[in-house]
């Protein structure tokens, strides 16, 4: 199957992340061609909600000020998009589960649109155990998390009038 649109990334502010989602959730394989950057073709393969959201690049090295950038981005309720090496995905993982919660939906994609692609999807717990359980981590990496709704939060509406 494909999914294109007629203007725009298919799904940044485009209801196809619905789509997207629901592959992810039933297992099915997703790749997103490549667009103007990993940014986006990221975006656009997660099945996270794009319809607002805040690139942050590579976040400091060192633990504190890392820690702050992702409090402070987290607060904002929109998908995070991190650019990170396969030497501190990890550390960023648990970090962003001590901020986020653990059940925060995470998508990580290795080696985008490259030969050894890789797609991790789930909450950030099981992606981070995923990672862990490897032998090795090449390559870079962009990881995408959602923080979870605060109490109190209404549900968004989409374009399209429908509850998110």
């Amino acid at each position: 199957m494909a999914l294109v649109s007629d203007s725009g990334f298919p799904c940044v502010s485009d209801p196809g992340s619905r789509v997207v989602e629901r592959a992810r959730r039933e297992g099915l394989a997703v790749t997103a061609l490549p667009g103007a950057s990993a940014l986006t073709a990221a975006v656009a393969g997660s099945g996270l909600s794009a319809d607002s959201f805040v690139f942050m690049g590579f976040l400091p090295r060192r633990s504190g000020p890392r820690r702050r950038a992702l409090r402070e981005a987290a607060a904002l309720g929109k998908t995070l998009i991190i650019y990170e090496s396969p030497y501190r995905v990890l550390q960023l993982l648990d970090e962003a589960g001590e901020v986020l919660g653990e059940s925060a939906q995470a998508a990580a994609v290795r080696e985008l649109s490259k030969i050894h692609e890789e797609w991790f999807w789930g909450g950030l717990a099981e992606v981070r155990r995923t990672l862990s359980a490897r032998e090795s981590l090449l390559g870079e990496f962009v990881v995408l998390m959602r923080p979870p709704p605060r109490f109190g939060d209404e549900p968004r509406e989409d374009d399209h009038g429908e509850a998110r």
